[in-house]
């Protein structure tokens, strides 16, 4: 168990991350052949109760989800927090392995958590790793029983791998990198009641007896990018200007493909088709909204996301404080060469201290004026104001960055 006592028992075997030998039995007959085990200390690494709900509070994963000041967990975690200590240590081992890859805030940030119950809702059937091995739904079973090395090794830490021989690699036909993983899914989690089973099978019916719609929409498919971890990356900050670019672009080949599937089909489509049609979010406005926001031409040449003047007020902001100090810059600059009748006085810029008043040795200046680099002929100060100020402006040249 992950119990405290079976933790800390002189009964517990250390040979992965503390846990008992019961636990690491059932594990290992759980669990498919080709699984990877990273052994994780107790506590430090996989987190207990107390430390996992203070590293979602410190990391700040779901700011701005609440109402008002704080941030609103989702309501899984929420629940966990209550109730399901086991499951929330295991959120914590898994946040802090994530952590380690430094993938933790693209995907807890985007809180999409659920409680995994599949024997409640009674949706699917529920297999597990020996079941999943035996059948060769990922991998290929050797002539002695064990797994094949080579599919072994192909599908390590990826199920949507084709391996030759597998119930997978026959299935699929996803021209999507996100629908393969989907697929895989499905694969792993068989619908159960009939229903449902007919209703997937009256969806594929139809597409496959369209074939120039099939072929269009296919083609469509295949020249998406990764939207999921796409979005994902846009949520958490750190998506580069040419993957937003492709996001959106795929975005708007989507809107197109669910406009021409609604022409086609909504009248006389099956319910399953119609449901995920009319479950389609709205796309047109929001996409001309960001497309006529910024240069497109520059972020394709440069990479540059430069908003168009109007179209995004705290850029605008930045923009005019900017000037605004610009403007006070030449100011102080005239105020100097006026004090200390000295026309060659001017700015220079040194490694990161920028804006310097150069001016010739021989000029004595006041006391408060700081002295940040010499030479035999020059000295270069900042003077009060002028250091306040150029904190100010390296703000707001890190925001308009952002």
């Amino acid at each position: 168990t992950l119990e405290e006592g079976a933790l800390t028992s002189p009964e517990a075997w250390d040979g992965m991350a503390g846990i008992s030998r019961p636990t690491w039995r059932t594990l290992k007959n759980t669990c498919g052949p080709n699984t990877d085990w990273i052994s994780m200390a107790p506590r430090k690494e996989f987190w207990d109760v107390p430390t996992t709900k203070q590293e979602l509070e410190d990391a700040g994963y779901f700011a701005g989800n609440g109402n008002g000041d704080g941030c609103a967990w989702p309501l899984a975690l929420q629940q966990a927090a209550e109730s399901e200590s086991l499951a929330l240590t295991a959120v914590g081992g898994l946040l802090s392995y994530l952590r380690t890859l430094k993938l933790d805030k693209d995907l807890a940030s985007l809180g999409n958590f659920s409680a995994y119950s599949p024997l409640q809702r009674s949706t699917a059937l529920v297999l597990d790793g020996p079941t999943i091995s035996n059948l060769d739904l990922f991998s290929v079973s050797s002539e002695d029983g064990g797994s094949n090395p080579i599919a072994t090794a192909a599908t390590r830490g990826n199920s949507s791998t084709n391996v030759e021989g597998t119930l997978f690699a026959l299935l699929n036909h996803a021209r999507t990198s996100f629908g393969r993983r989907l697929l895989s899914r499905w694969v792993c989690h068989p619908l159960r009641h009939a229903a449902a089973i007919n209703a997937r099978l009256d969806a594929v019916e139809l597409l496959m007896a369209d074939s120039e719609l099939s072929e269009s929409v296919s083609t469509t498919l295949r020249a998406l990018p990764d939207l999921e971890r796409g979005l994902s990356r846009i949520h958490s900050g750190r998506c580069k200007v040419p993957d937003f670019i492709a996001v959106l672009g795929g975005l708007r080949a989507v809107a197109t493909m669910i406009d021409q599937l609604r022409q086609a089909y909504e009248a006389e489509a099956p319910v399953r088709i119609q449901t995920l049609l009319r479950a389609f979010p709205a796309l047109d406005d929001l996409l001309t909204e960001f497309s006529s926001a910024y240069d497109s031409g520059l972020a394709s040449t440069e990479g540059l996301l430069l908003p168009f003047p109007g179209s995004d007020q705290p850029y605008d902001e930045i923009l005019a404080s900017i000037a605004e100090l610009d403007a006070w810059f030449d100011q102080h600059l005239a105020e100097n060469r006026k004090r200390f009748s000295c026309a060659s006085i001017v700015y220079k810029n040194m490694g990161k201290e920028h804006y310097q008043l150069e001016m010739p040795a021989t000029i004595k200046v006041p006391g408060s004026y700081f002295r940040l680099s010499a030479t035999k002929a020059v000295n270069r100060y900042w003077s009060p104001e002028l250091r306040g100020k150029v904190q100010e402006h390296a703000e707001a040249m890190e925001t308009k960055a952002m």
